[in-house]
């Protein structure tokens, strides 16, 4: 597991516990369960603000477009010395966001921001 991805664990378990969820590492398509459903974690080094992408797997796509419910949490500023921010993400939130497609499918911070903007996507609290 990349150091990146074990300080976004770091953060969002806490975080999650703290609203009440029910949270354990997973391993397969999904990094997490919440509340006995899974998740994904996305772990950036840069604040939301200086956001460039996430990535999905082939399968993960495809269980966002099959219609698949499931959350991303993101979080931002990871071992970036300021206070890290998490943000949760429905699956079917990207539903209607076409994808880049490269080795995976990513959206950018531009798309990201429009579903934040638009109530799709919320910041937690920490």
């Amino acid at each position: 597991m990349a150091a990146i991805e074990s300080a976004g664990f770091a953060v969002v378990i806490p975080c999650l516990e703290k609203l009440g969820q029910s949270i354990s590492k997973q391993t397969g398509t999904f990094d997490l369960s919440v509340d006995g459903d899974v998740a994904e974690l996305k772990a950036k080094g840069k604040p939301f603000a200086k956001l460039d992408f996430i990535t999905y797997t082939e399968n993960q796509y495809q269980a966002i477009k099959s219609g698949r419910d499931f959350d991303t949490y993101i979080v931002c500023g990871v071992n970036s010395g300021e206070t890290p921010e998490v943000y949760r993400l429905p699956s079917r939130s990207l539903q209607a966001v076409p994808a880049d497609r490269w080795t995976q499918y990513s959206y950018s911070k531009k798309q990201l921001s429009a579903l934040l903007q638009n109530g799709l996507m919320q910041k937690l609290v920490l």
